[in-house]
């Protein structure tokens, strides 16, 4: 009898469906699953809200440190198209707010600021640019920003070259479009039919464009270009759809303007900037689930102390492998064996990274190792370390005696152990010797 025949009636539409089907509908349902929870948590609209009232006020010092290096190319014409993109979805609101900003923005002479105007123009800049970092490390579950002089640096790229590289991708599409248009042969039509159908999608893929230079260059971690493109294209899609629905049922209706005279505009302005922020760290969070699957889940900021007994087993482990000259362990892979939360673990090792006690490499994801000797490493200092505050923390009251002498016990139990001794079998690697790890 035929294998098929005896399969189970259930498990034969399952061989129907092809493996990548079946893979894609399992990320997808992921993503969505995950896009439930934080947008359940309350954080992605906070952010949002947070920098639409940013935006609002940092928009001319930006917008006028762009112009300057748009006219030393002398394309500073770009803007006003760029802006009345940006704001098509207010209808006329948006193109009698992006010709006021561009009219304000001519009119600021960044060569007589002086050196407190100037200051005080790159200040506002760098600020906004320091909260949309924030928000995208809190999308990324990234703890720390970059460092000053490399906040300075980064974020001053991505001012001048942000606006040279749009300038460079409508110059290129421009170009193409006129050249295939003037061709005469077959081909040549072909051609022009291709630069076309490329013209009239060129405002979606300028937005996703966009969209991917931010999701990989903004955070403080690594993003992988597939995940940032993903994420790009659906909140371009997202971004124009909602825009020409924000369109259709807000401006039109003319309910805002008898409502809020002069101010509709304003209200206008900040209703959509809140709606494209969201869009914006959507797809943010669709790029971190699709790249980090096994981290999505709900997060909760409450996370449990580490113990003593979490601490050992987890320098058991790198040991082990440290040990047998392994190649490092990823924090995923540590998960797993402890059997605990990433997002619990990943501040532990956080923390033993700060004390020099685990060291870890540029790979994606990370490989940790011990950042010395293993009899170097004694075990009180990395129990201590991995409990983080709550190891140093001043008890009180009636406890205090029996909690004191608890650390004395245990600081006896474990006087003289090192990461050393936790090592079950002898080493014949180059650790035996106590050599640091390079």
């Amino acid at each position: 009898m035929n294998g098929d025949e005896n399969r189970p009636m259930s498990a034969r539409p399952q061989r129907l469906i092809p493996p990548v089907l079946r893979a894609g509908t399992r990320r997808a349902l992921l993503v969505g699953r995950h896009l439930w929870h934080e947008l359940d948590r309350g954080q992605l609209n906070l952010h949002a809200m947070s920098l639409s009232f940013t935006t609002l006020l940092s928009l001319a010092p930006l917008l006028a440190v762009s112009f300057s290096v748009l006219k030393a190319f002398g394309v500073q014409d770009v803007l006003q198209p760029f802006l009345l993109s940006m704001l098509e979805p207010l209808g006329e609101q948006g193109q009698e707010i992006a010709g006021r900003i561009v009219s304000f923005v001519e009119n600021i002479r960044v060569g007589v600021l002086g050196a407190i105007g100037l200051a005080l123009l790159f200040y506002t800049v760098m600020a906004l640019m320091q909260k949309i970092e924030r928000a995208f490390n809190d999308v990324w579950r990234v703890s720390e920003s970059r460092p000053l002089a490399q906040r300075f640096t980064h974020y001053l790229s991505v001012v001048i070259v942000g606006p040279v590289l749009l300038f460079a991708i409508i110059s290129a599409l421009t170009q193409f479009s006129g050249t295939a248009g003037q061709l005469p042969m077959v081909g040549g039509k072909l051609i022009a039919a291709f630069a076309h159908g490329v013209e009239r999608i060129t405002p979606y893929l300028m937005l996703a464009g966009t969209f991917a230079f931010i999701y990989i260059y903004v955070p403080n971690t690594r993003v992988r270009v597939t995940p940032a493109l993903i994420g790009a294209a659906l909140a371009a899609l997202v971004w124009l759809f909602t825009g020409r629905l924000f369109a259709d049922v807000v401006v039109r209706t003319g309910n805002y303007t008898a409502i809020y005279s002069a101010f509709a505009g304003l209200i206008l302005a900040m209703l959509w900037l809140h709606i494209a922020w969201l869009i914006l760290l959507l797809g943010a969070s669709v790029s971190f689930a699709l790249q980090n699957p096994h981290r999505v889940g709900h997060r909760s900021d409450a996370q449990p102390l580490p113990t003593a007994e979490t601490a050992l087993h987890l320098g058991s482990l790198i040991a082990e492998d440290f040990a047998r000259a392994g190649k490092g362990l990823t924090a995923p892979a540590l998960a797993r064996q402890l059997d605990m939360r990433l997002d619990t673990l990943l501040p532990m090792l956080e923390r033993l990274h700060a004390a020099d006690i685990l060291m870890h490499d540029d790979r994606d994801p990370p490989t940790w190792r011990p950042a010395a000797a293993l009899d170097a490493i004694t075990l009180e200092r990395l129990i201590e370390q991995a409990e983080g505050m709550s190891a140093n923390r001043e008890e009180s009251g009636a406890a205090s005696a029996i909690i004191q002498r608890m650390h004395v016990a245990r600081a006896n139990a474990l006087h003289g152990l090192t990461l050393r001794d936790l090592v079950s079998t002898p080493s014949k690697s180059h650790t035996e010797n106590g050599d640091m790890p390079e």
